[in-house]
């Protein structure tokens, strides 16, 4: 059955919803959010979105995009809720909303400059609201029409104006185009909402043929090209999570048959079952480029796809979510869709695997269980450093004990406006290989590009063994030739070891560098962080502690917040020309 089925919904559903479990509790939740909300929604002024050129701030305008839709679902759910609400309130959100200059953000608008109303912009966010529109007037159509005799043709005219006659008519779209080099996941959000706008107008009685066509196109290329050939997310855990449910939530209106005859089923099933190889322990997953590691499965899609593709794992996930996703619209509807449903079949959680392998990512998830004590998790990855989200990251590892990363990949930051410009890896070390256990070759970083790629030596699942050459990742300007990197955890023992070999072309200076979650304690070869012990082979000529705020500005971290500290040891050794050299690196516990 898919939520088309029982579109718009009727009074009766609403009438039963609000008496159950969870209407009770959605009910409270509203409660609680609507409490300090303001009459009339914010709306960014000509110096909010000039911000993020002036001052490299992006965060008013996405603010805006993130908080303020969120309190419009809750008012619209509030008005399917509950028999008294106050409509003229709900009436002057969505007016003042559906008339906004843009429905884009700052940081996506053509110059960073102010929005121009004869140029669209397509961007996540625009048609993400293009779409809670149109569901919001599939959903209170009788209400509306009791407020006003223009105001649900004037959504319809908006949703045109602005996103679905210039996607009909343009080619200019990036995320929809077949020859872009680069699909992330921009298709699967904004060709996921844009199809979903399509469907909501077309139980409606206002189809929109040639943006539907296009928009199944642009999700095909999300489905087929924003990840790799086995299905692996380049983006990591958060993307892959807001891209695919994005594109889940027009697959929601469709029955079996629909979505069979427009999409790959197998290449679906292949990218759904990405999360489950990078799940560490208990909702934490291997976190690599920008990417947050803690994820709650969204309560209002992933139930569904774990049931379209018969996966026991995203069954477990989407049992586990602590909240309730109504950010959007669109995603409250499927909320309390879900809620009236069977519930998920019960499974457990996911057992210690104790060697999982990515092959596209060059990445290999090792695991030993501990007697008495925690899961001891620890990953390396090759890959190359042309990445969607990419950072700098050729040979980084991490240490997980249970779902506590210790020795860390620093992740994904807050954006800037700059983040995403020419000054990624040079200004915002989370992104360089500065920010991972990476080293550093005569004062230089790994370079950006295809160019930077790794090259897999030897690989036995067996061993825990992964050999990876990775001289490509400096450039010239290094003098490096030759760098590789053989990692091995022993089947049955909590304990890595990782031997690097260096060659210079000319006398030089090797940092060997790893990075902590708390202050280590550095003892000559011998490197101790609560429960972990590090072990050098070989005594550098100096070695130094460096302490990081975690909203340092070349930082500015998402999962470590102001006044975390984290930290980076640097070990130097001095190379003369054509000697090679071997520094082995042994990560146990104490």
């Amino acid at each position: 059955m898919s939520i088309f089925t029982i579109h718009p919904f009727g009074s009766h559903f609403w009438s039963e919803f609000r008496c159950s479990p969870e209407g009770q509790a959605l009910r409270e939740l509203l409660s609680k959010s609507l409490a300090d909300a303001p009459a009339r929604a914010p709306r960014p002024s000509a110096s909010d979105f000039l911000a993020a050129k002036r001052h490299n701030r992006r965060d008013i305008v996405d603010n805006h995009w993130q908080i303020d839709r969120y309190t419009l679902s809750c008012l619209v759910a509030d008005r399917l809720l509950n028999d008294s609400v106050d409509d003229d309130r709900l009436l002057d959100w969505i007016f003042d909303m559906m008339h906004e200059a843009t429905w884009a953000v700052a940081a996506h608008l053509p110059n960073l400059d102010l929005p121009r109303s004869s140029q669209p912009t397509l961007d996540l966010a625009s048609c993400e609201f293009a779409c809670s529109l149109a569901e919001l007037r599939e959903v209170l159509l009788p209400w509306l029409q009791q407020q006003s005799r223009t105001l649900d043709m004037s959504i319809i005219d908006e949703i045109d104006r602005r996103i679905l006659t210039p996607f009909a008519q343009e080619d200019r779209w990036h995320w929809a185009d077949p020859n872009s080099e680069i699909i992330n996941n921009w298709s699967g959000v904004c060709g996921g909402a844009v199809l979903d706008t399509c469907l909501s107008l077309e139980a409606q009685g206002f189809p929109r043929p040639e943006a539907k066509r296009k928009a199944i196109a642009a999700l095909n290329l999300f489905w087929d090209r924003a990840f790799t050939a086995t299905g692996e997310c380049d983006e990591g855990p958060a993307y892959w999570n807001y891209g695919v449910s994005m594109a889940c939530l027009p697959m929601m209106r469709m029955t079996r048959e629909q979505i069979e005859a427009e999409f790959d089923v197998a290449r679906i099933r292949a990218v759904a079952n990405y999360m489950e190889k990078i799940h560490i322990h208990n909702g934490y997953f291997l976190a690599t480029n920008d990417s947050v590691s803690r994820l709650h499965a969204a309560s209002w899609y992933a139930g569904w796809l774990a049931e379209f593709v018969d996966s026991d794992f995203l069954r477990w996930w989407s049992s586990t979510s602590p909240t309730k996703t109504i950010h959007r619209v669109t995603m409250m509807l499927r909320h309390c869709w879900q809620a009236t449903r069977p519930p998920v079949k019960q499974v457990p959680a996911p057992s210690c695997v104790p060697v999982r392998y990515l092959s596209d990512q060059q990445t290999g998830i090792y695991q030993r269980p501990t007697a008495g004590g925690p899961l001891f998790t620890f990953s390396i990855g090759g890959g190359h450093n042309a990445e969607s989200h990419n950072h700098n990251d050729l040979g980084a590892f991490q240490l997980i004990l249970d779902d506590v990363p210790w020795i860390i990949d620093v992740g994904q930051p807050h954006y800037l406006t700059d983040f995403f410009s020419s000054k990624r890896y040079e200004k915002y070390i989370c992104a360089a290989s500065s920010g991972h256990c990476c080293p550093a070759i005569n004062g230089c970083e790994q370079r950006a590009g295809r160019i930077a790629a790794g090259v897999v030596l030897e690989r036995n699942d067996d061993a825990g063994k992964l050999a990876l050459d990775l001289t490509s990742a400096y450039g010239p300007e290094a003098g490096l030739k030759l760098w590789h990197r053989e990692s091995v955890v022993p089947p049955g023992v909590a304990e890595a070891r990782v031997r690097d070999s260096y060659e210079l072309e000319r006398d030089g200076v090797i940092t060997h560098r790893l990075w902590f979650r708390q202050r280590p304690d550095v003892d000559g070869t011998t490197i101790t962080c609560g429960p972990v012990v590090v072990k050098i082979s070989v005594a550098p000529e100096k070695a130094q502690i460096h302490e990081f705020d975690g909203q340092d500005p070349r930082l500015l971290l998402r999962e470590y917040p102001a006044g975390h500290k984290i930290y980076r040891v640097d070990m130097d050794y001095r190379l003369p020309q054509g000697k090679g050299m071997e520094v082995s690196t042994t990560i146990g516990l104490k």
